[in-house]
């Protein structure tokens, strides 16, 4: 099942992301410098390439902070209860 942002809210939540088979190269490279994990910041519906985008921050040091298309991502989400 694909995630999309009407299915599931991601925001807020530890997300472990992989790049699809299809997916553009800036989208693997930044999950290979950034993560593999990330927090979810926000959702875009807006065509920011193809379609709906995810904003992501890294959990690393360097703390980066960037939009990858969710077409371009298989996305794994961490529940924990606080």
């Amino acid at each position: 099942m694909s995630i999309t942002p009407s299915s599931f809210d991601l925001v807020g939540h530890v997300v472990t992301l992989s790049a699809t088979r299809g997916a553009s190269q800036r989208t693997r490279n930044r999950i290979r410098e950034h993560g593999p994990e990330f927090r979810a910041m926000s959702v875009a519906t807006t065509t920011f390439w193809a379609g709906p985008s995810l904003l992501v921050r890294a959990l690393d040091d360097d703390d980066w902070c960037g939009w990858l298309p969710l077409a371009d991502l298989c996305v794994h989400v961490t529940i924990t209860e606080e």
